[in-house]
């Protein structure tokens, strides 16, 4: 069973569906057990970093988030979701003092905010994508080269020195490893 979690944060009709197309063995919940006994975790989201964070740990799901991952079960994030796996960002919740929020700190990264030079910002809409190493992701298999973004993107000294343009990364890793 695939257990997408229930941390007060949006986009779940969206994420219901999508995986509703895949598969009917899936459950929308904060429970501790059942997400310690499913097979693989979705972390959905739409909104603020700070406050998903300020969710998972007031809950205590962000130990059973850590179970699930020291487990070496499936994680995936979507939107503020995936954002928040990785080690901190800037996106700071209006009268906050602080600079950047914590993540869980499972991919090593800061989301920094863009600002709109080229472009308006937030910048809500599609783009094209250039997705390298396809075939190593599972994840990615079938998908086009478009996506939709807004306005905060993940800074990745690693994988920048590779690129031409730091303008807009997705990442797929194992184990928290890159392919």
């Amino acid at each position: 069973m695939i257990a997408i979690l229930d941390y007060g944060m949006g986009n779940i009709h969206s994420c219901l569906k999508a995986v509703s197309l895949y598969t009917k063995d899936f459950v929308f919940t904060k429970d501790h057990s059942t997400i310690e006994n499913s097979k693989a975790l979705i972390l959905p989201g739409d909104g603020h970093f700070d406050k998903a964070m300020e969710n998972l740990n007031s809950t205590g799901l962000r130990k059973t988030i850590d179970k699930h991952v020291t487990s070496g079960k499936p994680l995936f994030g979507i939107c503020i979701g995936f954002q928040i796996l990785f080690e901190s960002s800037e996106e700071i919740a209006q009268g906050s003092k602080k600079e950047q929020i914590e993540g869980l700190g499972y991919i090593k990264g800061k989301i920094k905010k863009f600002h709109g030079k080229d472009f308006k910002v937030p910048h809500i809409g599609w783009n094209r994508l250039q997705i390298r190493r396809k075939d190593k992701s599972v994840l990615l298999k079938g998908i086009g080269d478009q996506s939709f973004f807004t306005s905060f993107i993940l800074i990745d000294l690693l994988m920048l020195k590779e690129m031409r343009s730091p303008d807009f990364v997705i990442t797929t890793r194992k184990n928290f490893q890159p392919l």
